[in-house]
């Protein structure tokens, strides 16, 4: 959590391999091939709610995998370099198009609900303000961590007006608001969204006081599992982020569950805010499919 967002995550663990077969380059190429698989593999289930980092490493060590292959050590060094490259340069491109296209959502004098932290947030926000929209946002702190407060404090910088709540008053905010907007740490094929536990019960104050939500995201957080329909693995939290108070600490009955993602059904989303513009949930799979194939064939250019 040092480093916040999926994305950013995601550029992280491609520089990491990159670095790592510059360094180990004079190894026996039998050798390197094994360490950065092995490494790809600890970072892709280092957070499995981050699928974005796993479709990142499956990308640059795609041609590793595959048997047979008489790779130097060199070629694989230029090989996970230049996959790196590829991805990283086509999944910001996306992103910076989510946040083109969210931007368009917002109208002057909107109300804007949000919640936890986002980057692809920050960036629709952002653009839509410097578009000369004004607007305001009501966005939660997020507990127990309080990513939301770093959202806050960003967008507060740019001279957004924000109202800063507590989680469980969501409810009570989403009246006042005039759309929802979330991020998503992994899309699911279905359509439905891994994100902040939260993000379901924003969803449904929504639906009941008929509030559009909107998850904001670039096809390349698809959760490569869930494409043959595997669950979605949600990170396990173990520190208890102060929930407990010191004195009962040691209690033999007292279990915390420090609850960080969670998936909320598709059904519950007015659409998905993409780089190829505004879908519907259900489209989640071939949008993705779109994406990997301009992937393959920038590979083979």
């Amino acid at each position: 959590m040092r480093v916040k967002g999926a994305y950013l995550n995601a550029v992280q663990a491609l520089e990491a391999l990159r670095l790592l077969t510059i360094e180990k380059i004079n190894l026996p190429s039998d050798e390197l091939k094994r360490i950065v698989l092995a490494t790809s593999h600890r970072l892709s289930i280092a957070n499995p709610s981050w699928s974005v980092v796993e479709t990142a490493c499956q990308f640059a060590t795609q041609q590793l995998q595959e048997p047979g292959n008489n790779l130097t050590s060199e070629k694989i060094a230029l090989l996970i370099a230049r996959r790196a490259k590829i991805f990283t340069e086509h999944m910001t491109k996306a992103q910076h198009e989510v946040g083109r296209v969210g931007a368009n959502l917002i109208r002057e004098g909107s109300t804007v609900l949000v919640m936890s932290y986002s980057a692809t947030l920050i960036e629709i926000l952002g653009n839509a303000w410097d578009s000369g929209k004004r607007f305001s946002v009501i966005g939660t702190e997020s507990r127990p961590n309080g990513e939301g407060r770093v959202m806050a404090a960003i967008l507060v910088e740019k001279g957004i007006p924000y109202t800063l709540i507590t989680d469980p008053a969501q409810s009570y905010f989403v009246p006042r608001g005039t759309l929802a907007l979330v991020g998503v740490d992994s899309l699911v094929a279905t359509g439905a969204v891994v994100n902040k536990v939260g993000t379901t019960n924003l969803a449904l104050a929504c639906r009941h006081y008929g509030k559009p939500l909107y998850a904001a995201t670039s096809t390349f957080k698809m959760s490569l599992p869930s494409l043959d329909g595997r669950e979605v693995g949600l990170k396990v939290v173990q520190e208890n982020a102060g929930i407990a108070p010191e004195s009962l600490l040691a209690k033999p009955n007292l279990h915390v569950k420090n609850i960080f993602f969670e998936e909320t059904p598709a059904a519950l989303f007015e659409g998905l805010i993409t780089e190829y513009g505004i879908h519907h949930p259900a489209a989640a799979r071939g949008l993705w499919e779109q994406t990997w194939k301009s992937l393959i064939t920038n590979i083979e250019e």
